[in-house]
């Protein structure tokens, strides 16, 4: 048994929150129901989760993640259909007057988004009570089953050496791209004809992630598909931009775009979201950081289309980077319409490169699932 769970299965006391919590949480829609346990959003898998006493019934811990200063995470199997999910323990922190704060994860992905191919999803979220810790919450994720865009970079050096193909790196961009647009302008792609827009006329709050890097993409494996999709997750220093200015930079070293180092007080904008999709790209075509220097993908792997976008992102001056919604709908579909096609019902080749590269996505997801 996981260390976590011993206290929180044997301490676990619910109690019936108030509708003031409910609201910050989930919004003045949402009603505190009569049960002990409640779900703020999403009730999809089941009246249980893992943050029960009785979770034992529904729920296997398979693997603890490395603590993080956002929380626990925990890989679980859901008995009832087998499905893996992703648990993370949250406190819910509290201000110098005692009122509650809701994390910032929480709040973007509840709240400001729904339901993207390119976003991390959150099943539900439920509030409990712990005589210990307090007042906590417990984010019910997808498991996406290729692990992070970081560790899958490691594990191909290791296996073919060398960087990443070009197909590869435009998947990347092209997806980030369209998980940007989504969040900065509500922008979906209709996949029946290809275009971009938005479901509502109702006026986008724009979100910033401001924690855009290797580590924070997820790879989630898909049958009939050579390169796995790519997923966006992690959005615990996402907010929205009107709220960016009032805490200067957030993020990592390495990801910083240029105007912080003008002006350490600056906030995370849009704009600084597009510099950091470019340092990604950056980042695993060259193995560098933009931060320290940006440098020009090698043409003898890479062509100019692709490194002519990448140079787009990282301008150093904001208003000089495209948004994400002039990069889906006016810059990536010139860069994807001279690939192949890498989304297919036909199983992939198993010769060449795209063969490899089938075969070691695919791997990456069994290893995952064994784990």
């Amino acid at each position: 048994m996981l260390t976590l769970l011993s206290p929180l299965t044997a301490l676990l006391r619910l109690r019936r929150p108030s509708q003031a919590l409910v609201e910050q949480v989930a919004g003045p829609h949402v009603q505190s129901p009569e049960t002990q346990s409640t779900c703020l959003c999403n009730p999809t898998v089941s009246d249980s989760n893992p943050s029960k006493r009785n979770s034992d019934e529904f729920w296997t811990p398979l693997k603890e993640f490395p603590f993080s200063s956002q929380g626990q995470c925990i890989l679980f199997l859901y008995k009832l259909t087998k499905e893996l999910f992703v648990c993370k323990f949250i406190k819910f922190p509290m201000d110098e007057s005692g009122n509650f704060i809701v994390p910032d994860e929480v709040a973007t992905l509840v709240r400001h988004l729904g339901k993207h191919d390119r976003i991390i999803d959150m099943v539900r979220v439920d509030y409990y009570r712990d005589e210990q810790l307090g007042p906590s919450l417990t984010l019910l994720m997808e498991y996406c089953d290729g692990g992070d865009l970081f560790d899958a970079m490691r594990k191909r050096r290791r296996k073919f050496g060398g960087r990443f193909p070009k197909t590869f790196l435009v998947h990347v961009f092209v997806q980030l791209a369209e998980a940007l647009a989504y969040i900065h302008h509500g922008l979906k792609k209709d996949d029946r004809t290809g275009a971009y827009s938005r479901e509502s006329d109702s006026e986008w709050q724009p979100v910033v992630h401001c924690d855009l890097k290797p580590e924070n993409v997820f790879l989630r494996t898909v049958p009939g598909q050579i390169y796995p999709d790519i997923v966006l997750g992690d959005f615990g220093l996402a907010a929205l931009e009107t709220d960016c200015p009032e805490r200067g930079f957030a993020g990592t070293n390495g990801y910083m775009p240029p105007e912080f180092s003008e002006d350490p007080d600056a906030g995370n904008t849009t704009m600084s979201d597009v510099w950091m999709l470019g340092a990604v790209i950056h980042f695993l075509g060259t193995g560098k950081y933009a931060q320290d220097g940006v440098h020009r993908l090698s043409p003898a792997t890479y062509d100019y289309a692709l490194d002519m976008c990448m140079q787009c992102c990282l301008r150093r001056r904001p208003q000089d980077r495209p948004t994400a919604e002039t990069l889906v709908r006016c810059m990536l579909p010139a860069l994807m319409s001279t690939l192949p096609v890498l989304h297919s019902a036909t199983p992939a080749p198993q010769s060449g490169w795209v063969g490899k590269m089938a075969r070691f996505f695919g791997g990456c997801g069994k290893r995952m699932r064994a784990t």
